[in-house]
């Protein structure tokens, strides 16, 4: 087998304003697997080539806010996986958080939050594997 692969990747990270930090990142993926003349193997090319999403790309957004509050919104696309069935999808993480002191920090987080569950990836025969929609908090100390 021989593979022909191209990709790249581009990132941002910008702070319009001091308190406020923007990362975005972009990649792109070419995968063309071609098995030799005189294999017989029939599927090894289509099952690594839809196994990889094409496209990908996510932006983040950290607002410092008064009072010690901070605000993050990360927004994300990952292309499909045809050779696993699964669908392009779109999501969005929302976190709030308040730093309460010097080394403790608290905040309340949601994951998926544009829909309530969506495929990533194919268990193999035991059907594709589904992420929920989740919130969370969480508790920080640092020393």
């Amino acid at each position: 087998m021989t593979a022909n692969v191209h990709g790249a990747e581009l990132a941002l990270d910008w702070r319009p304003i001091t308190r406020w930090r923007l990362l975005g990142s972009y990649s792109y993926l070419s995968l063309n697997l071609v098995k030799a003349d005189d294999s017989l193997d029939t599927s090894t090319a289509k099952s690594t080539e839809g196994s990889s999403p094409r496209h990908m790309a996510d932006l983040t957004s950290s607002l410092d806010l008064p009072r010690g509050f901070g605000l993050d919104v990360v927004l994300r696309y990952v292309g499909t996986l045809p050779s696993q069935r699964v669908e392009a999808y779109r999501e969005m993480d929302l976190s709030i958080r308040k730093h309460l002191t010097k080394s403790l920090d608290l905040s309340l987080a949601g994951q998926n939050l544009l829909s309530p569950h969506h495929a990533e990836f194919s268990a193999g025969s035991n059907g594709r594997i589904e992420i929920e929609r989740s919130v969370y908090g969480r508790l920080v100390g640092r020393w």
